[in-house]
């Protein structure tokens, strides 16, 4: 499970959990994450959607949740990510 602390760590760039055992959902906290410039939560078991709240990270330029486990499709809120280049 990816803590709900996560939040706490607003100075982070590169946030690289892939490939781990962890399950649980992606919490709405890492939409705190506002220097967060890469993300990637690729095969893992994670249960549930793509929090809207990632939409809020206003660095982000790549996103990797492939064979991640989310289900549903991409929320709105990602058109206000003008840095994303990779999804």
């Amino acid at each position: 499970v990816i803590p709900t602390e996560i939040g706490h760590l607003t100075n982070i760039e590169k946030f690289n959990i892939r490939s781990t055992r962890l399950d649980g959902t992606i919490p709405t906290e890492i939409g705190l994450l506002s220097n967060l410039e890469s993300l990637h939560l690729s095969s893992l078991g994670i249960d549930g959607t793509i929090p809207s709240e990632i939409g809020r990270l206003p660095n982000l330029v790549m996103l990797f949740v492939a064979r991640s486990g989310v289900i549903g499709g991409i929320p709105s809120e990602f058109g206000n990510l003008s840095k994303l280049e990779t999804l």
